[in-house]
């Protein structure tokens, strides 16, 4: 490519070069690199951490980290990364809906979900990725944002093992 067309085609390359750090063979690249230049890469955070004093660099690591729509991207990163694993369908456009929508309240016991929970996404009342029917898996219609303590009790349970439950809890209240 001309280097006159490259200001034209820059969002082009860009894009492209997206896809493949996106893609399971830029990823494995990635992987590769970094097992290979690990100077490089205690050159790069020691340079990060000389610019900023250690709380300055907490406290701007818990400001990212308590935004809601940084945890609703974490449980999504973590359903991809786990569909992937285990062979499954996880939809992209799930993203972009619940980035624009971010759910504050559980689907299952109208909770307000709880951004400030650390860790894992499955504690308590912080949200959760709940697959309705488990086989068909991260689909906009099989998914749904549920508290972590809903999710538990849920688990792989199907509605006749529920409603069994329920009626043991009836019976011996």
């Amino acid at each position: 490519m001309p280097y006159k067309d490259l200001e034209a085609n820059r969002d082009k390359i860009r894009a492209a070069g997206n896809k493949f750090a996106r893609s399971k063979k830029g990823r494995k690249h990635r992987k590769k690199w970094r097992d290979s230049h690990p100077e490089n890469i205690r050159a790069n955070t020691a340079r990060y951490r000389a610019k900023m004093a250690p709380e300055e660099r907490r406290a701007n690591a818990k400001r990212y980290r308590d935004k809601p729509a940084t945890k609703i991207k974490r449980r999504l990163q973590e359903a991809q990364k786990r569909a992937l694993e285990e062979g499954g369908f996880f939809d992209p456009r799930l993203i972009e809906r619940s980035l624009a929508n971010i759910p504050t309240h559980c689907a299952c016991c109208g909770h307000v979900f709880d951004y400030n929970v650390s860790g894992r996404g499955c504690r308590n009342y912080g949200p959760s990725i709940d697959r309705v029917v488990n086989e068909k898996w991260y689909t906009l219609e099989n998914s749904r944002w549920i508290c972590g303590f809903c999710n538990a009790r849920k688990s792989d349970s199907t509605l006749a093992i529920v409603e069994m439950i329920a009626t043991y809890i009836r019976q011996n209240s």
